[in-house]
């Protein structure tokens, strides 16, 4: 009976763009792998459904997701936009930091306002990652004062920081972090990675998007009962905790509240 479940269910292969996300995503080339991948993995051995990997630019993969090109999404944070056009799976409890690689002797911002009052700060970001209203906002005003950098991809983000120790990123930890393990150019950098959380940044929850336009309502039924099956053991934090040290984590990274 399962098993003519799963081929109802999933009839057709399911089109999942991807760009790299520290080790929740990782892109080599055409290589697709991360804690994400493997989840995926894991559904499609237990079932019929075949999921294709494509290795886009995020900003490529949130408009393919917008229209309906897109059957899943995966390592995003819900957010109004989003929930437009799919159906959101929370996997971990997460929200975007301030991440710098300068001085250590800088006073930690610990909120929007002391970001905005260090004029000679210029906030680094990655087009299309999207933390919700909050960040959105903050963008928004350092974007009208000039203060704005937008990069293609984390590894982009870390480059520019290298360059300029005085400016910030804006993102989650784990992302940059994940994202210098694995590049064997910019791997130093992490022995002066500095989190520094802010206190009105809000938390958000981050996972799966199922397309609602894409997908036959079987496919979307089968789909978000299978993912949620495969996190009810707090799936993610657990693989999280093994990967990244403490500092990467606090502040930025917390089991599912139920």
């Amino acid at each position: 009976m399962a098993s003519t479940v799963a081929t109802a269910a999933c009839e057709r292969k399911l089109q999942v763009p991807v760009s790299s996300t520290g080790q929740s995503l990782t892109v080599n080339g055409e290589r697709v792998g991360g804690i994400y991948k493997d989840l995926l993995d894991a559904i499609s051995s237990k079932s019929k459904c075949t999921f294709v990997f494509s290795p886009v630019p995020r900003a490529r993969q949130e408009r393919l997701f917008e229209v309906g090109q897109a059957d899943v999404m995966l390592a995003v944070t819900q957010s109004p936009e989003r929930d437009a056009a799919g159906i959101f799976i929370p996997m971990v409890r997460n929200r975007a930091t301030i991440i710098s690689f300068g001085s250590a002797e800088r006073k930690a911002f610990t909120n929007s306002s002391e970001l905005l009052k260090q004029r000679n700060v210029r906030l680094v970001a990655v087009r299309g990652f999207n933390f919700g209203p909050h960040y959105s906002g903050l963008l928004d005003a350092m974007q009208a004062e000039g203060r704005l950098v937008l990069e293609p991809d984390p590894i982009g983000v870390a480059r520019w920081l290298r360059s300029n120790p005085n400016d910030v990123t804006l993102m989650a930890p784990i992302t940059l972090y994940g994202e210098l393990m694995d590049d064997e150019r910019m791997k130093d950098m992490l022995d002066t990675m500095r989190v520094e959380p802010m206190d009105d940044m809000p938390w958000g929850e981050s996972g799966v998007y199922l397309s609602r336009t894409s997908m036959p309502a079987g496919t979307l039924k089968y789909l978000r009962t299978a993912i949620q099956r495969e996190t009810r053991s707090d799936y993610l934090y657990k693989k999280f905790s093994v990967i990244y040290p403490p500092f990467v984590l606090k502040g930025s990274v917390m089991p599912l509240v139920r």
